[in-house]
């Protein structure tokens, strides 16, 4: 019974919703509102409650964060002045209608990594956001919900809280990868690895649009691995009707704490590789070190360049996560807080440091490091 009044709830908000959407669409289209998406993100705080002036040292740091990484990235920032418990409630909203997103879809138990490519999904669709993705994400989504959600609603009804967030780190990775592949000499074979990448499609995407990259794994949680492939498949189908081939990544369920388990999967890496050829592999790490157990991020980080090494290869780490002590970093400036994650990857034996930006968010820090140049 719950579960049904919930459900009858969600459905009442999502007729709200395409109620809305229409009208906004009538209106623009008759020409009758101007700056759209300033109006919609103006009336969301006004109906929250989020346009109250925060003179808080906090409030005052995330702001410059959203500012500065926004012009970095030249992206659109997150809604100004948006509190944290209104990130809160929109996440537990977007929990509740999960049930009705994927109703009598593939199972994918995994909720938070299934909310974040939602968020992903927006983006993707977003005729403003440099995240367009030739409809790579939007191929994995639920047959019927996926229209409605991210064709039918215009981009500009949902504010810019998570999707946003999500959007800075997306750009930052992509463009990081970019520059690794581009810098490498032709004849160098690029090996993608995503750690904990939930259901991300960038290794699927790469791998089947850039010649350069060889192979491409997704290391995960067996929960996670396990959806993915349904997604994958689903995916793989859809666009080979119409767009073409599409090569599917090696897929490993792991437990990242467990290092002997990670180290006999990244043990399977030269089995392709060629007497006198030339390999770099590039990790992708996105908001899951900060999951770990304590002091686990440097022992992957010293295993990644262990691996490397003994295989006569050069390695770079594309990451976006949150790799120190939550307490310290709230503590620290922009300029300390590098010199520490510095210093971690230094520990571990990547020495080079190449670039660096801090977000808001959990997975506030970005960057890229490799062994060597």
């Amino acid at each position: 019974m719950d579960f049904r009044r919930r459900l009858w709830r969600v459905f009442l908000l999502l007729t709200v919703l395409l109620a809305t959407a229409s009208s906004w669409r009538t209106a623009i289209g008759t020409g009758r509102v101007s700056n759209f998406n300033y109006w919609t993100t103006k009336l969301f705080l006004v109906a929250t409650g989020s346009l109250s002036h925060n003179n808080s040292n906090t409030t005052a740091s995330i702001t410059t964060q959203r500012k500065h990484v926004a012009l970095l990235l030249g992206v659109r920032p997150t809604l100004p002045n948006a509190p944290k418990w209104l990130y809160r409630k929109a996440w537990k909203l977007h929990n509740a209608l999960l049930p009705l997103l994927h109703w009598n879809d593939v199972t994918v138990e995994n909720k938070n990594a299934l909310k974040v490519l939602w968020c992903k999904a927006i983006t993707s669709v977003d005729p403003q956001s440099i995240c367009q993705d030739n409809d790579w994400t939007y191929d994995m989504m639920p047959n019927y919900s996926r229209w409605w959600i991210l064709k039918l609603i215009p981009i500009s009804l949902y504010p810019r809280l998570h999707h946003a967030n999500v959007e800075y780190r997306t750009v930052f990775l992509n463009r990081c990868i970019q520059q690794e592949i581009a810098r490498l000499p032709s004849s160098t074979k690029i090996r993608l690895v995503a750690i904990g990448g939930g259901y991300d499609v960038r290794a699927t995407r790469i791998l089947s649009q850039n010649p350069r990259v060889q192979e491409a794994w997704e290391l995960d949680l067996p929960v996670v691995i396990h959806g993915k492939r349904a997604l994958l498949e689903r995916l793989k189908e859809r666009r080979e009707k119409t767009k073409g081939p599409v090569q599917l990544p090696e897929l490993r369920a792991v437990d990242l704490n467990d290092l002997d388990a990670v180290r006999d999967i990244l043990a399977e890496f030269p089995q392709n590789k060629k007497q006198g050829e030339t390999w770099h592999t590039i990790y992708v790490i996105e908001g899951v070190m900060m999951f770990l157990n304590d002091g686990l991020p440097k022992e992957l980080f010293q295993l990644f360049r262990e691996v490397a090494r003994a295989d006569g290869e050069n390695a770079s780490i594309c990451f976006a996560d949150h790799l120190t002590c939550s307490e310290s970093s709230d503590s620290l400036t922009d300029e300390e807080e590098r010199e520490t994650v510095k210093s971690l990857f230094g520990s571990a034996g990547w020495n080079h440091f190449i670039h660096w930006a801090v977000k808001p968010g959990k997975a506030r820090q970005m960057g890229c490091v490799r062994i060597h140049e």
